[in-house]
């Protein structure tokens, strides 16, 4: 499977991109629901380029505004907002939980922006946590941009995702680094 296949389908215009955010947002406080923007949204407000199909956020709680279309496989479901804008709703309940907990304990202002976005430091951790390819290149563009402050970002994997996710993101780091330099 191509790190790119997600490039197949169709990505969201900056139009959707706001009528959606916009939307989410209007739910969320109209639900009083904590939700974080996250992604490849949140990615492109720290300065990526990565485009996808479809929004994510990381919410406290299902959101009625956002009713479920189909189940994600690690957590949460996958719906529309009121004008079509699809959205991948993330709830964990998994060993992973605490870290999503704890992310939406925070999230940061973005002017514009009607959302908060996960803090660089947590949206590293949970690129780790996805795994995949097109993970592993987001958190070297996260390096490459220096978005994220990396002892901050290292404690918080070791503190919730324990020791060995911490050597594997240090890992990551150290060879974006490495690469950057060639």
């Amino acid at each position: 499977m191509s790190v790119y296949q997600s490039m197949r389908k169709p990505v969201l215009s900056v139009e959707q991109l706001r009528r959606g955010i916009a939307e989410i947002a209007a739910a969320a406080k109209q639900e009083d629901a904590r939700v974080l923007l996250s992604g490849a949204a949140a990615l492109a407000l720290y300065g990526g380029d990565r485009f996808a199909p479809h929004l994510e956020v990381v919410a406290g709680r299902a959101l009625a505004a956002l009713p479920p279309e189909r189940a994600l496989p690690f957590g949460g479901h996958r719906s529309r907002t009121p004008s079509g804008v699809p959205v991948d709703v993330i709830l964990r309940a998994d060993d992973f939980a605490p870290l999503f907990d704890e992310a939406l304990q925070g999230g940061r202002s973005v002017p514009g922006v009607p959302l908060p976005v996960v803090e660089p430091e947590h949206l590293v951790a949970m690129l780790l946590v996805g795994g995949r390819p097109a993970d592993h290149l987001d958190i070297a563009t996260l390096v490459e941009l220096r978005a994220f402050d990396e002892a901050e970002a290292l404690q918080r994997v070791r503190r919730l995702l324990g020791a060995y996710a911490a050597r594997a993101l240090r890992a990551q780091i150290d060879e974006a680094r490495w690469r950057l330099s060639r």
